[in-house]
């Protein structure tokens, strides 16, 4: 039998010891997606073309997460207004 299917790790871009084999496409945009968030602003282009090389549906994915984190911003670390509801 050959290697399909097999778990083998291997190291991505950013060093980190990795898996080749993920479970499907959505945990792969949530890894890229958190790595992302580790990575600086202005560094994230440069992140996301390495990364994502050769996987534009990936890349776009991602971007939009990123997007929606960015709008999102400090939404739940604020506390809700003092005032009573009407």
């Amino acid at each position: 039998m050959g290697d399909a299917g097999q778990n083998t790790p291997t190291e991505n871009c950013t060093g980190k010891r990795r898996s080749t084999f993920m479970k499907n496409d959505s945990e792969r945009e949530v890894a890229v997606f958190t790595e992302a968030l580790k990575v600086p602003v202005r560094q994230r282009d440069a992140f996301l073309d390495r990364t994502c090389a050769g996987d534009p549906e990936l890349r776009r994915k991602v971007e939009a997460l990123l997007k929606a984190h960015d709008r999102l911003g400090s939404f739940m670390e604020e506390p809700p207004d003092e005032r009573p509801a009407d």
